[in-house]
């Protein structure tokens, strides 16, 4: 006697899921993917991230979904994305976060880099971010393009804060029982990040802010950590600071912004003695 295939519960356009109805598919990455919804308490947009089908029932995917939901509504910070919900329905393992307009800074960069002064506000919007994260001992893990949303009024949004680290991440590293060891995408990760050995620390993400501003300036990684010879000297030294082998080397997020905010004020500007002025910071 055969045995009777399990019903399919794939997710589907129309269905509700714990008060969400879904609308279609907004993107994937990791082990999620992210679906448009509206709530039916008031029809408000939603992106739900949800487990794929494959990794339902394994435990630990569940646990780490539901801790990034549990560390997203700790923060409060209009350069973060807010978690509104986070739970379990049927199978599923869900957040719900706030619907965001925009693309992610990676589907921009296809088309080519920047413009240096959109390419430095997003710098400095993320730099917000990072800062308000690192007072509060969070370690992103992740900064790179993929994760940055660029809504209307280059409004730039940090999400996807599955891989992010917490002081009590910390502590169990020290204790020999890290649950992150190594975490972030190859390109942008910092050398301790891969370093079973080395703690990892806020200085992680200001590695990881170097590769991402160098990316949207000049569309290219750093060659061997050495910024692009087409960036103007004295950024070029900040993001060789920042990209630097020692994390203690490396500057903090608010030491960061506000070099940057003194370079961009002693950038001549179009119209000065010196003639036509470059684009600021443009390759």
């Amino acid at each position: 006697m055969s045995r009777s295939r399990p019903p399919d519960e794939r997710l589907h356009a129309g269905q509700v899921l714990a008060g969400y109805r879904l609308e279609g598919t907004a993107g994937s990455g990791g082990f999620c993917d992210v679906l448009r919804a509206t709530r039916l308490a008031d029809g408000a947009p939603v992106a739900l991230k949800v487990l794929r089908a494959k990794h339902r029932g394994q435990r630990h995917r569940e646990l780490q979904l539901l801790r990034e939901g549990s560390l997203l509504q700790s923060l409060r910070h209009p350069r973060i994305v807010r978690c509104l919900d986070a739970g379990r329905a049927g199978p599923w393992t869900f957040l719900a976060l706030e619907w965001l307009e925009g693309r992610a800074l990676s589907a921009l960069l296809e088309r080519g880099r920047l413009r240096p002064d959109l390419a430095l506000d997003c710098g400095f919007q993320l730099l917000e971010a990072l800062e308000y994260l690192h007072r509060r001992g969070v370690v992103h893990q992740d900064v790179k393009p993929d994760n940055l949303l660029l809504g209307p009024r280059r409004r730039c949004t940090l999400f996807d804060f599955g891989l992010a680290r917490t002081r009590t991440d910390a502590l169990q590293e020290r204790a020999g029982l890290d649950p992150l060891r190594i975490a972030g995408s190859a390109s942008y990760r910092a050398p301790e990040q891969s370093d079973p050995h080395a703690p990892v620390g806020t200085p992680a993400d200001i590695y990881a802010f170097a590769v991402t501003l160098h990316r949207l300036l000049t569309r290219r990684l750093p060659s061997a950590g050495a910024p692009s010879a087409r960036l103007p000297e004295p950024l070029r030294a900040l993001l060789a600071r920042c990209l630097a082998e020692d994390p203690a080397a490396r500057p903090t997020a608010a030491e960061l912004r506000r070099s940057l905010h003194a370079l961009e004020r002693t950038e001549p500007k179009p119209g000065d003695d010196a003639g036509e002025a470059p684009a600021r910071f443009g390759p």
